[in-house]
């Protein structure tokens, strides 16, 4: 039964995994071509630069088919990843992400390391939302627990945090309580040193059922909804370390509800952030920026990665794209726009490159002068004080990689793709 309920409530997570195949990267054919990417006015004014590898790792495991597009790395160069191992099975039957493991690759020792999916206690049913890294190495996952196996269907689910023990047994499972009223579907979640906790969702104040019907029952086939319905609104709280919740957070020029309208007037007025804008101190825009996206999408897709010990960055994959550094206390420390480093992409991917950088990868597809669709992927070194792009790079053609990269340092990135033997490799890439 518990399978049962899953299947009916995770199409906001397994929309990564249908969008990780729509962006063309599959065993057998992956491919990623950024060649005739074109940089936008005002972006970093040259093309890509190609990356050389300069090492490969091979693994004795069997090489991922589908992978989330999400795919963090500690300071020593270990992969963390959520993958399906068995043969593609088409856009209308992703892998179910909510019950692979996490898996830890290690370059070292070339092994492989699983934190699996275990029920929790004191809830019959439940399912992983995400998973994220601690700043000092820790692997927690995101759940929504129901207390009884037929919950689902009236709505009521509470986040969990679970935080895993190096061997891949639970640690601890942290109840996250005492958010506003309503029912909070948390998308994507972070780790501060302090043991509190960064979450970003949806917060549906309406009946339970209700909420159970919105959030978890996929669209007719064929329908794409362009407007939510009316009582959703984004959430992004604070909580402790023990799952109390401390504070709820206003982002400025987030997503939401009124952002269509927003994005009307922006558009009338042509105004909005410029590259590098921020919106706190004496470089607010005039205006809000140009929201053009659905901001449910937005906020599923939305990237958070650990800073230091104090701070962490939240990426809100809208238009623009806006990145916010945001500190234990709850605090909007600084935010800035980026910009895209090709037309046509959007961020799938992003981590630390050092002290000072962020990577980000940015992913869309682009149909050629003969009519193919060809897929899009660059990866930009981003300062993450001014929002600007630093350097922007592309993996050769026919490289047989996955569209999502670890950075170890500003120079050091790392790749996950597959053998010829169809076997696990990393490949080890810096700038050309």
């Amino acid at each position: 039964m518990r399978v049962k309920s899953e299947r009916k409530s995770v199409w906001l997570v397994a929309l990564k995994f249908v969008l990780a195949l729509a962006l063309g990267w599959d065993a057998a054919s992956a491919q990623t071509v950024a060649h005739g990417a074109t940089p936008p006015k005002g972006g970093l004014g040259e093309a890509p630069r190609e990356l050389k590898a300069t090492e490969t790792i091979r693994f004795p495991f069997p090489s991922p088919t589908v992978a989330l597009l999400w795919m963090p790395c500690n300071a020593e160069g270990d992969i963390y990843a959520v993958y399906d191992t068995a043969s593609v099975r088409g856009l209308t039957a992703p892998p179910n992400p909510t019950l692979l493991p996490i898996r830890e690759l290690l370059p070292d020792s070339q092994t492989v390391k699983e934190f699996p999916v275990r029920p929790l206690d004191g809830y019959p049913s439940s399912y992983r939302v995400g998973f994220n890294l601690g700043p000092r190495g820790h692997v927690y996952g995101l759940f929504i627990a129901y207390r009884h196996p037929h919950a689902l269907a009236q709505g009521g689910g509470v986040p969990v945090v679970v935080k895993y023990n190096d061997d891949g047994s639970v640690d601890s499972q942290i109840k996250l309580s005492g958010y506003p009223s309503g029912v909070l579907q948390a998308t994507v979640f972070g780790v501060f040193g302090d043991g509190n906790f960064l979450v970003t969702g949806v917060l549906d104040a309406s009946s339970p059922a209700q909420a159970a019907k919105r959030h978890y029952a996929p669209p007719p086939k064929g329908v794409v909804v362009h407007q939510p319905p009316p009582g959703l609104r984004p959430f992004t709280g604070i909580f402790d370390h023990s799952g109390n919740f401390l504070q709820e957070m206003r982002l400025p020029w987030d997503v939401g509800p009124g952002s269509q309208a927003s994005a009307t007037a922006a558009r009338q007025t042509g105004s909005g952030h410029s590259a590098g804008a921020r919106s706190n101190g004496h470089h607010r825009p005039e205006a809000p920026p140009n929201f053009a996206s659905d901001w449910l999408t937005d906020l599923n897709q939305t990237l958070v990665v650990s800073g230091t010990e104090d701070n962490m960055y939240l990426l809100r994959p809208s238009s623009p794209v806006l990145l916010y550094e945001i500190s234990s206390g709850g605090q909007v420390t600084r935010d800035v726009r980026v910009k895209l480093p090709a037309r046509g992409v959007r961020p799938t991917e992003m981590s630390r490159a050092g002290n000072t950088s962020m990577l980000i990868a940015f992913s869309g597809t682009r149909v050629d002068r003969k009519g193919r669709v060809r897929t899009i992927t660059v990866f930009a070194v981003v300062d993450p004080v001014t929002g600007r792009i630093t350097a922007a790079y592309r993996l050769p053609p026919n490289a047989n990689l996955m569209p999502t990269a670890c950075a170890v340092g500003p120079g050091d990135f790392e790749f996950v793709g597959s053998t010829k033997s169809s076997k696990l490799k990393i490949v080890k890439y810096y700038p050309n």
